[in-house]
């Protein structure tokens, strides 16, 4: 839930939220959640967003990610297929009538049915007053993030209040759900909107020199960089060619580059106007073309709280969310392992659960290390995709750390497939075989309907080439002995 100040009708409001992602990994009755919200374009001053969550304060700890994971993977029901029609094309492949169909399909012409979904990383401290409690207090990437506890909802209102929210006691009833109980909150909002851009963040678009060639999209860092360049006359990221700009991360670490960077920081942090353009440059993604001309295509803004607490359950906080009324606000969630939600009533229609297995994954920021540390292959993991009116959260979401059994088959079998595709082609091979044997002897052996074992093993006898099959069939026999006909002739 976000709370902003809007200075220009001198009242408080919720600020619009875009979507909400949530990353879980859980084990050992330890929850490691990165929180994230894409706050809607507007003015980020005075935004105040804060969550519950069920632990001691003294047993949370919190940080704040650049990066977000990065999960993508095929949902289980579909590998399962996939791998299935695989092996069932190999078998198709060995029947020459069927090759011409094979041939003609869209699974042999390359098309896949693969479902991908990518995505893409202190102690106590001071108390507004004795109900709220300070517990740690985080500055980074900047943003600011303070763990607390409130005794009272009024020692909430006034905490509220000291970070700039003109806020009347009693006007977000949702927090009365957590006060006094086994809750803490953790806090976040932006430490200083003119230094929003970390400075990790400058010297990262310093190294990609392409992107101060845009003097239209980007006018003021141009000035900056011509006013360096003026400065230091060795220092022209503007009009530098390809072939230098190979050489020019070594200038950068010189001492006189050193300098130069100090002096960009600082100019660019000071610097509100300067700030957003260098926010957007490093978002930059890539740059396209289309009938209104070029343009740049960003990367999203968000950022992620990351929290460690201790819980029976894995716990996300739906409830505050439901501040917005009729305004859907889309939550998705991945965590890692397959999972049972408890999903409550309100929201059951608009739920939507997916069990995903990832053949790899990797974690390559550090602080994700943090959030998982486990085997990089054939990943488990849960989407819960909540898409309803956010009146309809009146709870929070628990969710069980154990796998529904129709995951657990699915999995065996999709992996099963993968993992052995000989043994595999070989267990369809006899089993089509006899299913086969037994439907067309129904159709064309009418004595031996009655006896579908026969059926079976004469099916059975098609993995035995052509001649495999004359053999049984003739020692099997397709029709009933007549005796009386038979004691007939031996009369004769």
């Amino acid at each position: 839930m976000g709370l902003t100040f809007d200075s220009n009708s001198d009242r408080w409001d919720y600020s619009d939220e875009s979507n909400q992602q949530a990353f879980i990994n859980y084990e050992n009755g330890l929850q490691k959640m990165i929180i994230s919200v894409d706050f809607e374009a507007g003015n980020s001053e005075g935004v105040v967003w804060l969550f519950p969550i069920p632990s001691e304060p003294n047993k949370v700890a919190i940080d704040v990610l650049k990066n977000l994971p990065k999960l993508s993977g095929e949902e289980i029901s579909k590998k399962a297929k996939s791998n299935l029609d695989n092996a069932t094309t190999f078998l198709q492949m060995t029947q020459i009538y069927t090759i011409p169909l094979v041939m003609m399909s869209q699974s042999f012409l390359g098309a896949t049915s693969d479902f991908e979904n990518t995505l893409s990383t202190t102690g106590i401290g001071e108390s507004v007053k004795q109900d709220v409690v300070v517990y740690e207090h985080l500055e980074k990437e900047g943003l600011t993030s303070e763990i607390i506890t409130a005794k009272t909802a009024n020692g909430l209102y006034d905490y509220l209040k000291s970070k700039g929210l003109k806020i009347e006691n009693g006007s977000i009833p949702v927090l009365d759900n957590y006060i006094g109980k086994d809750y803490s909150f953790v806090v976040s909002w932006i430490a200083n909107p003119q230094t929003a851009i970390s400075t990790q963040e400058i010297v990262d678009i310093l190294y990609q020199v392409n992107r101060f060639q845009d003097q239209v999209s980007f006018p003021k860092v141009f000035e900056l960089m011509s006013n360096l360049h003026q400065k230091y006359p060795d220092f022209d990221l503007i009009n530098i060619d390809y072939k230098n700009s190979r050489y020019y991360p070594e200038y950068l670490k010189s001492e006189r580059g050193q300098i130069i960077q100090q002096e960009m920081i600082l100019a660019i942090q000071n610097d509100s106007s300067l700030a957003s353009e260098a926010s957007k440059m490093s978002r930059i993604k890539y740059k396209t073309s289309d009938k209104n001309g070029e343009r740049y295509v960003y990367l999203s803004n968000q950022k992620g709280v990351f929290v460690t607490f201790p819980t029976k359950e894995i716990y996300f906080p739906l409830l505050p969310t439901s501040v917005y009324g009729n305004k859907t606000v889309p939550a998705t969630l991945r965590i890692i392992g397959h999972v049972s939600p408890r999903i409550f009533q309100d929201i059951e229609s608009y739920t939507k659960t997916e069990y995903y297995l990832e053949n790899y994954v990797s974690f390559a920021d550090d602080d994700l290390k943090n959030f998982y540390d486990g085997p990089d292959r054939n990943i488990k993991y849960t989407k819960i995709d909540i898409n309803a009116p956010s009146k309809f959260f009146t709870d929070d979401l628990w969710i069980n750390n154990q796998a529904p059994a129709k995951t657990y088959y699915t999995t065996l079998v999709a992996n099963f497939i993968e993992e052995h595709a000989l043994a595999s082609i070989i267990i369809l091979l006899i089993l089509f075989s006899a299913i086969t044997g037994i439907l067309a002897g129904m159709i064309f052996f009418k004595d031996l309907r009655k006896n579908p074992a026969k059926l079976g093993l004469i099916g059975l006898s098609n993995c035995l080439t052509l001649f495999g099959l004359l053999i049984t069939t003739a020692l099997v026999g397709t029709k009933n002995k007549n005796e009386s006909l038979e004691s007939l002739l031996a009369e004769i």
